[in-house]
């Protein structure tokens, strides 16, 4: 049985090198983790 996974990160444009990162996790279409990077 295999599973799928997804990882998606949100960047602001405007200092978008200074601002953190939201990136969550998904396996199997359920939200498994979040934070910033």
């Amino acid at each position: 049985m295999g599973r799928a996974g997804l990882i998606e990160k949100d960047r602001k444009l405007l200092f978008a090198g200074f601002r953190p990162q939201r990136v969550r996790a998904y396996v199997d279409g359920r939200l498994v983790a979040e934070g910033s990077a």
